[in-house]
């Protein structure tokens, strides 16, 4: 029934296919990967009035993925990405709150950053991404994520907001901190134990930030 000649030319097909198979994946991921060679950022500034003594952040309500995850907890970021709407929604971006010897007034950051096949691509990349920072009566609102096109190409972005923190002035954090916030680095001993930090009241105490208090 010439069997044993059916099983040879069914094995040179299927290695014939594997060899085309490894081509393709190799060619793809080669591709794939010079799409992500060159990373740049960008950065917006958001004004702060002068006076303000001490500063109110808060995170937006989370209508995406939950007001509930813990930023600085969740590692894993596939979790923290959906699709809906024809946007695509990034869920983990970064607030990180620092004190500042140069500054006399509070600088606040937003950090945008992205990959691409080149520099420029990058920046463009970053300049795509759409994020809500706002200051409202004083009071420094937060997205708890950012966004871009369903049309557009995933290409690691990631946005950090940076706080500088004069000396002699505070940040009081809001309820929902949590979600975006990274650990403040404290130097006393409330802060080797402290777990939380919405509702809680930082200084800048000779260029440290230090737990002052719990509202």
């Amino acid at each position: 029934f010439e069997v044993k000649s059916n099983i040879r030319h069914f094995r040179m097909s299927l290695t014939v296919l594997w060899i085309v198979s490894i081509g393709v994946l190799s060619f793809t991921s080669v591709m794939l990967g010079i799409e992500f060679r060159d990373e740049a950022s960008i950065i917006d500034y958001v004004e702060i009035n002068p006076n303000t003594e001490m500063l109110r952040i808060e995170v937006l309500n989370d209508d995406v993925f939950s007001n509930k995850i813990d930023r600085s907890n969740n590692h894993d970021l596939a979790n923290l990405i959906d699709v809906k709407d024809h946007s695509i929604y990034l869920g983990y971006p970064k607030l990180i709150i620092v004190e500042s010897s140069k500054d006399s007034t509070y600088k606040v950051e937003v950090h945008r950053s992205s990959r691409g096949i080149n520099e420029k691509e990058a920046i463009m990349n970053s300049e795509l991404m759409k994020y809500e920072c706002k200051v409202e009566n004083g009071v420094l609102n937060l997205g708890a994520y950012m966004s871009i096109s369903s049309d557009e190409k995933f290409r690691g972005q990631e946005l950090e907001v940076l706080v500088r923190v004069p000396e002699g002035k505070s940040v009081l954090l809001g309820e929902n901190i949590e979600r975006v916030l990274q650990p403040i680095a404290g130097t006393n001993k409330e802060h080797q134990k402290r777990q939380l930090f919405s509702n809680t009241v930082w200084k800048n105490d000779s260029n440290k930030m230090i737990f002052m208090d719990e509202k």
